[in-house]
């Protein structure tokens, strides 16, 4: 589940010190995301909401109140982004009164119209840019009927303090990774093609930053459009043409037959194998995979490699399995399959799909243990011999 806002932390029980008008900043929901953008690109490495480095960023945060050209240009962008969230509820003091914020440690606050307003506008596009990324997927042109959600109304210009007439204002620098002329209008058009083309990435709530950066520094640049070789491309092609016409064949010889079609998601197909390829690559061991009903059999047949004389024989009631013969068995959409596979690169990697009943998503903790008692008995602490992979194919658009 994707998180739209982050809700302010803490509570009355709060020790009531200097730290906390700075806090109560800290927290808010727009101080939040101008943070969290900038400090990527602009900030010393420290850890802001940590309470041993409280008097370090009090004693700065004091300094920027009084004279906000006193402090660093990045400390300047830092805190206008905490000032634009800050609310109008009075400050807590030392002695448990309540008093105006811009008084409530005897300073004088840093006054709005001193902020620079190219800093302001930092910010601004700051919050842009991590608004794409983390709700652009919810206007991304996913449906094959054409009934696509045109806009998103916290993606609105407004949302931002922005206006139409700022569209070909030139805004410089952002958070953003990939290519711009530098104007805003640019910046949304290649926001908009990252993260609400045809591709959808849901991610931001990776609580894991390392890996969130990881997949930021490999969709933005490239625009999540990536250049593929005419080898690639034909490998992919192959893969999709066979995911395809194994589905029309099951179509037109088993006529009614229920099979959970993979039809209008054949790119699974490419997208699995390439993750086998690239895992064995790693020095992975094993995969073990659990997923819904559909799609299913195409996996069974061109990521599993299950013999197609096995799948067709299920469809007219002969099963393969030992032990089965004299019974009905379960339907061929529950079954997995496990084998021995040899890459590309010539390493052999073992993959598994565990066997699914009707309840879709039950299979997925059972992955999970699997997986997790497999690195034990291999001695694998790093976790990176053994991988699981999750599937869930069956959503409505």
């Amino acid at each position: 589940m994707v998180t739209i806002f982050t809700g302010p932390r803490g509570g009355s029980n709060d020790a009531p010190t200097a730290w906390g008008p700075l806090r109560h900043i800290l927290q808010s929901d727009r101080g939040q995301v101008a943070r969290s953008e900038l400090e990527q690109r602009t900030m010393p490495t420290i850890d802001v909401i940590s309470r041993a480095n409280s008097e370090y960023l009090e004693r700065i945060y004091q300094q920027y109140q009084a004279d906000p050209r006193t402090v660093s240009p990045e400390w300047r962008a830092y805190f206008a982004g905490f000032e634009m969230g800050k609310t109008d509820g009075p400050a807590r003091t030392d002695a448990g009164r309540t008093v105006p914020r811009s008084s409530a440690d005897g300073r004088p606050r840093a006054h709005p119209d001193s902020i620079d307003p190219a800093l302001s506008l930092t910010v601004e596009l700051a919050d842009l840019v991590h608004s794409y990324r983390e709700l652009g997927h919810y206007v991304a042109n996913l449906d094959p009927l054409g009934h696509n959600r045109p806009s998103h109304p916290l993606l609105e210009l407004s949302e931002f303090g922005l206006r139409l007439a700022d569209l070909d204002r030139r805004v410089g620098a952002s958070t953003f990774l990939g290519p711009t002329d530098g104007t805003l209008r640019d910046l949304i058009a290649k926001l908009r093609t990252t993260y609400c083309g045809t591709i959808g990435v849901e991610y931001m709530d990776i609580s894991n930053k390392q890996q969130r950066d990881w997949l930021q520094q490999r969709m933005e640049p490239i625009l999540n459009q990536p250049q593929l070789t005419r080898d690639q491309r034909r490998w992919i092609l192959e893969q999709i043409a066979c995911a395809q016409g194994f589905e029309e064949y099951l179509h037109s010889r088993f006529v009614g037959h229920k099979r959970f079609s993979l039809e209008g998601g054949e790119a699974l197909i490419p997208l699995l194998n390439t993750l086998v390829e690239h895992a064995a690559e790693q020095g992975v061991e094993e995969i073990c995979m659990g997923m819904a009903h559909r799609g299913r059999l195409n996996v069974l047949a061109h990521v599993m490699h299950k013999p197609y004389e096995a799948i067709l024989g299920e469809f007219e009631g002969r099963y393969s399995a030992p032990g089965n013969e004299e019974g009905d068995g379960d339907v061929k959409y529950h079954l997995g399959y496990s084998m021995d596979r040899v890459c590309e690169s010539g390493r052999k990697i073992h993959l598994a799909l565990g066997f699914n009943p009707s309840h879709l998503e039950l299979v997925n903790p059972v992955i999970e243990g699997i997986v997790r008692g497999k690195q034990y008995h291999l001695g694998d602490t790093e976790r990176t011999r053994v991988v699981p992979i999750l599937i869930h194919g069956d959503a409505a658009f």
